[in-house]
């Protein structure tokens, strides 16, 4: 039954055997602890084991919810700054992974000079350099792989509302730019 299949995956295999638990609320009290941090390792089990993730889980370490979530009132904003977090933007690392184009030959589109990564989307190609420098704030330039560990870790609201417009308005252009190469 579930319910045996339960007790025993969380260790509780006795509670079935004996028909019994004792203290109920000490019961359900260990039983809910248990399966939180169950719920935890096989969270940060499959951040570690996907290529997806790579990003993420160089800045998120703790299952709770991120602070800009409670502050970003705008949708699309927030909806932006989620599939950027979870590397799901159609940069071409993300859609090169959709058609199985080596990770080393997902080159940006726009620039050519480098693969088309949040890092590279935010703090390299030059196409974006006037939005950097009117969105980002001047101390993240530095160590690219710094500067986004240090704008996705921030808790400064500042910050993460100006990676958004960053984010909104880079897509942007980077749009209107793919669809002017495309059309003659």
């Amino acid at each position: 039954s579930e319910i045996r299949y339960l007790l025993f995956s969380h260790g509780f295999g006795i509670v079935w055997l004996s028909q019994t638990v004792g203290d109920v609320k000490l019961f359900i009290n260990e039983f809910r602890n248990r399966s939180i941090d169950m719920f935890k390792q096989e969270w940060k089990s499959s951040l570690d084991s996907s290529s997806r993730y790579e990003y993420y889980r160089s800045f998120k370490t703790l299952l709770a919810p991120a602070k800009y979530l409670s502050f970003i009132t705008d949708f699309r904003l927030r909806t932006l700054l989620v599939k950027y977090r979870l590397g799901l933007l159609s940069l071409m690392v993300n859609e090169g992974r959709k058609t199985s184009v080596q990770k080393e030959n997902r080159l940006c589109i726009l620039c050519n000079l480098g693969i088309e990564n949040e890092i590279h989307f935010t703090f390299i190609c030059p196409i974006y350099q006037e939005l950097r420098q009117k969105y980002l704030p001047h101390s993240l330039a530095k160590e690219p792989i710094h500067a986004f560990s240090s704008v996705l870790m921030s808790s400064n609201e500042t910050v993460i509302m100006q990676l958004s417009l960053y984010i909104k308005h880079a897509l942007a252009k980077r749009d209107c730019l793919i669809k002017q190469t495309v059309i003659p």
